[in-house]
């Protein structure tokens, strides 16, 4: 009977309301050789302040490590914690963050100048060109007028416009009132216009003056070597010159076609053209008759001896028979006579650097009747027959004796100031043959063009 009271007792107990603000549900807790009971965090911390136990919220579980007797009621089985339950004020700014130097007051953030929303994350924008601010979806924004667009209503002029052979670029952007500078393209160089253009109030360039280039000019093409250049309509990048060689003579090495380079020259690798060996087949006799006399120092007598030697005709021996008469008044006809041969290149140079100036007294009337009548003397039917005369001075012969002379091609250069222009046509066949030259050096290289035309 005892038994079924105490337990009637207990559950009377177990059910009893112990009021709002304590603890309804309990955890037990072993103290010793007593049980005790104690109301677990559930999804709250808990502290101990003054005798009592406060909880407050948080993420996880927490269960309080301690219970003392003085918080609980003694019954003579099990112990019931009923603490009274109370929880002190939360700081509402402990969780929020305002951004960009926002202060945080009673929960709300209060944002610095040009911010707004919950947590000051957003700019404010700045309204140009006579747009305002609207708000949508809790955000402000700009509400432009016609012409005007973007987040602050600016006025933009769209992709930089091209030139007239010249690029422009818009470091700052494309809105008004930006500008785009402009430079040449290359190969291009400044004709007139401005170096910059602006983005007007319009939302367009201004192009009026927009930055005008043209091509460089490279001017004439350069002189080959035995060739000519043509330009393929003008001489401004990046137009091409063509190349072709001098009638006679045919390509060595270079380019036939050139091209104006962006920096305004041609290109360097100029077509280089030599005496043609076409010559070999076309048979030629030539007579050298040079001037030994006082008239002449030794070193400039070595200049036409050894131009001689260096000449085209000389390399083609087979078809080009090449003699020397060195006319003087000391003349040896053994020595200053080489007749025309067909003998080796290398022998032939050999003889002709061997001859010698005797000096004296010089008379190119002379020098041709020699070679007329001696060196010609191996002369080939059905072939052309040439006379090259080199002399600083007049002929004692009168004019009669030299027109003596028939069927003989004759190229008379005269050297020198001393040269008389009659005297010296006196020996050629046309007006167009008899050359001056001022200085000896002029010697180098003349031969071979003189060679290359009579192919």
């Amino acid at each position: 009977m005892r038994l079924h009271c105490l337990v009637a007792v207990l559950v009377v107990l177990v059910l009893i309301d112990v009021g709002e603000g304590f603890y309804r549900r309990y955890y037990r807790y072993q103290g010793g050789r007593r049980y005790y009971r104690y109301q677990a965090g559930g999804r709250y911390y808990r502290y101990q302040a003054g005798g009592r136990y406060y909880r407050y919220q948080a993420g996880s579980r927490y269960n309080l490590p301690e219970i003392t007797n003085g918080s609980c009621m003694k019954w003579s089985i099990v112990k019931y914690i009923v603490t009274h339950f109370t929880c002190p004020n939360p700081d509402p700014c402990v969780m929020i963050d305002c951004n960009c130097n926002g202060k945080c007051v009673d929960g709300i953030c209060q944002c610095y100048t040009g911010f707004h929303g919950h947590f000051c994350s957003e700019p404010i924008p700045e309204c140009q060109n006579g747009g305002n601010l609207v708000a949508e979806d809790g955000k402000l924004k700009c509400n432009c007028l016609p012409g005007t667009s973007g987040e602050d209503c600016t006025i933009d002029c769209g992709a930089v416009p091209p030139g007239n052979f010249s690029t422009g670029t818009a470091a700052s952007g494309t809105t008004f009132p930006n500008e785009a500078d402009y430079t040449c393209n290359e190969g291009y160089e400044v004709a007139s216009g401005d170096f910059s253009i602006k983005c007007l109030a319009s939302g367009q360039w201004d192009v009026a003056n927009i930055l005008v280039c043209q091509a460089k000019d490279c001017g004439p093409p350069p002189e080959g070597t035995l060739s000519t250049g043509t330009v393929n309509g003008d001489s401004t990048f990046p137009n091409n010159a063509t190349y072709t060689c001098d009638e006679g003579n045919e390509r060595l090495s270079g380019k036939t076609v050139i091209s104006c380079l962006a920096s305004g020259r041609w290109e360097t690798d100029i077509l280089v053209c030599q005496p043609s060996k076409k010559c070999e087949s076309l048979p030629i006799d030539v007579v050298f008759v040079v001037d030994g006399s006082s008239s002449v120092t030794s070193d400039n007598f070595t200049t036409m001896i050894n131009a001689i030697a260096d000449s085209g005709f000389v390399v083609f021996p087979r078809t080009a028979y090449v003699g020397l008469v060195v006319f003087s008044g000391n003349f040896q006809p053994d020595e200053d006579i080489i007749p025309l041969s067909p003998s080796d290149p290398n022998t032939l140079a050999t003889k002709i650097r061997a001859l010698v100036n005797r000096g004296g007294l010089g008379d190119a009337s002379f020098g041709v009747s020699t070679a007329q009548d001696t060196a010609f003397n191996n002369r080939r039917p059905d072939t052309m027959d040439l006379i090259i005369l080199l002399t600083t001075g007049n002929s004692t012969n009168p004019q009669s004796d030299a027109n003596m002379i028939f069927n003989i091609d004759i190229s008379a250069y005269g050297i020198g100031p001393d040269v008389g222009l009659a005297d010296l046509e006196k020996f050629v066949n046309s007006d167009i043959a008899a050359v001056f030259l001022d200085t000896f050096d002029e010697i180098q290289g003349v031969f071979d063009p003189i060679a290359a035309s009579l192919c």
